[in-house]
């Protein structure tokens, strides 16, 4: 079973940044995925899917891990640099997978 793990989602002029506390995990297992507007990580046992309103760059997302904090920092560049992103603070918004319109 994969856990969401506790994030925070900030952003300066060029970049998104998601703070993730992802405790005992093995730094070399790291999987990112970064696809138009969608940012997806994956780190056992950890799994992270995030949904931004605005698209994101993709292949330009760097990961850096703190140990002392058990934290892991992703960068992901703006397709727009400059371009506000959306309520970035409404995480569950974030974590919502678009919805396919009913039949």
């Amino acid at each position: 079973a994969m856990i969401t793990p506790i994030f925070s989602v900030t952003q300066d002029n060029a970049s998104i940044i998601i703070t993730m506390r992802t405790p005992y995990v093995k730094a070399d297992e790291l999987e990112l995925d970064v696809m138009g507007s969608t940012f997806k990580c994956h780190v056992r046992p950890y799994y992270l899917s995030l949904t931004f309103k605005q698209l994101l760059q993709e292949g330009g997302e760097k990961a850096k891990w703190d140990v002392d904090r058990n934290e892991m920092t992703v960068e992901i560049p703006k397709a727009t640099p400059g371009q506000h992103f959306d309520n970035l603070e409404m995480l569950t918004e974030l974590l919502t997978q678009p919805k396919k319109s009913a039949a």
